[in-house]
């Protein structure tokens, strides 16, 4: 339950975040950043690798616990993190209603 809390705690605000980000700045305006130069550049790259690796675990991950990954991989380029952070709560939901069911199975 903790997991799914601090998911839950860094999912809302930051889907928030991008949402109102995309609705002031326009959805393509995280290109400024690419485009600024530097640092800038080298973060921007380094978060798109970074994201990259990420579908890759979340893919072997998913296979494993049966869940789809395809959908969280897709969205992933055209929304950053949220995707994988559901990724991550879809999982955990289920890893909870699994051991409601095995707990209620047992109990009879």
């Amino acid at each position: 339950m903790l997991r799914l809390f601090i998911l839950l705690v860094v999912f809302i605000p930051l889907t928030l975040w991008g949402t109102w980000l995309s609705l002031v700045d326009d959805y393509w305006g995280f290109l400024d950043v690419f485009h600024a130069g530097g640092w800038s550049t080298q973060v921007f790259c380094d978060f798109g690798i970074a994201l990259f690796i990420v579908v890759g675990f979340m893919r072997a991950d998913a296979i494993k616990q049966g869940l789809p990954w395809v959908p969280y991989a897709l969205a992933t380029p055209f929304l950053g993190s949220v995707p994988p952070l559901a990724y991550l709560i879809h999982r955990e939901v289920k890893r909870m209603r699994e051991a409601a069911a095995s707990s209620a199975s047992e109990s009879l």
